[in-house]
């Protein structure tokens, strides 16, 4: 088994995409997570840039979150999902749902998500995070 390393653009957030993958590459990284932004040439960019520099990809989605209701946040999470899949990613990482969100309402995020994976070929891992439905271990193992 070969481990490999991905670089988050969490926290480079004031380079250029190509400044980024130069830098992760030169960095000797394996390949990168980040956002993915809902705009063609932007996505674009980001695909030429890994593509150019040999890096892979794991897509995140974490803007969903910034919704101010359940109905919001499930409209956002579908639409941020497909865009994120457009790249063909080796995987989404999710930040899901909200901890504050009830426990019906968080497993139809999931189940919605794990429709979508099937639907479209690509995995998604929901991530243990504050402030999401997977808050606290004990919580998640519900």
């Amino acid at each position: 088994m070969k481990i490999q390393y991905f670089c988050p653009k969490w926290g480079c957030e004031d380079l250029s995409y190509s400044e980024f993958f130069q830098r992760v590459k030169a960095d000797g990284y394996d390949g990168v997570e980040m956002t993915i932004p809902n705009n063609p040439k932007l996505k674009q960019e980001i695909l030429d840039g890994c593509l150019s520099m040999g890096l892979e990809l794991i897509a995140q989605q974490v803007e969903a979150g910034q919704a101010s209701n359940f109905e919001e946040h499930k409209d956002l999470f579908y639409q941020y999902l497909n865009n994120a899949m457009d790249v063909n990613p080796r995987f989404i990482n999710c930040q899901t749902g909200k901890d504050y969100f009830t426990m019906a309402e968080n497993i139809e995020l999931i189940d919605m998500a794990e429709e979508l994976s099937a639907k479209r070929g690509v995995k998604i891992a929901h991530e243990l995070h504050r402030g999401r439905f997977s808050y606290s271990p004990s919580v998640t193992m519900e």
